[in-house]
């Protein structure tokens, strides 16, 4: 019953079919982590994410996504979609060797709640297949997910 009272509000960004920009944070599901830029058309929506790391091994990381919403609840939806990405790591050897970079592409369902009419929480789940300068190949399985939180200006 609280949830319910707390998630009212938030009915009506679900139910208009509003369009807007959101900014805030988001992760892909194995590849870049960092702020990121939607633009929500109500039937689709359209991301990208931009991260760096500077600890002694530098990276930075861009991404895109796109979702398509399958069905709008009064305070949620759901998607399906993919996205690429690709991240930069250097050592910081001074070695070209040192340098990586892989590329990350990913199919996903994701859920999104609207706390409030302007913030969503998302949570994304799927498969994500990795291609790059690794010198080995794996393949494998295992529980992949990641989170988003996005402030909306309808």
């Amino acid at each position: 019953m609280c949830a319910a009272a707390l998630l009212a509000p938030a009915a009506a960004a679900a139910d208009e079919g509003a369009t807007g920009i959101g900014v805030g944070a988001e992760a892909m599901l194995t590849g870049p982590t960092g702020a990121s830029v939607v633009y929500d058309a109500a039937r689709f929506r359209v991301s990208g994410v931009l991260g760096f790391v500077d600890d002694g091994v530098d990276a930075v990381g861009i991404g895109a996504r796109f979702v398509w919403v399958m069905h709008r609840g009064d305070a949620a939806d759901f998607g399906v979609g993919g996205g690429i990405g690709v991240v930069n790591e250097d050592a910081g050897g001074g070695m070209a060797d040192d340098d990586r970079t892989n590329v990350h592409i990913e199919l996903m369902g994701q859920l999104r709640a609207f706390l409030t009419r302007n913030v969503a929480l998302s949570a994304s789940f799927g498969a994500s297949a990795i291609a790059g300068d690794n010198d080995g190949f794996a393949f494998g399985g295992q529980l992949v997910g990641s989170l988003g939180a996005h402030y909306f200006f309808w």
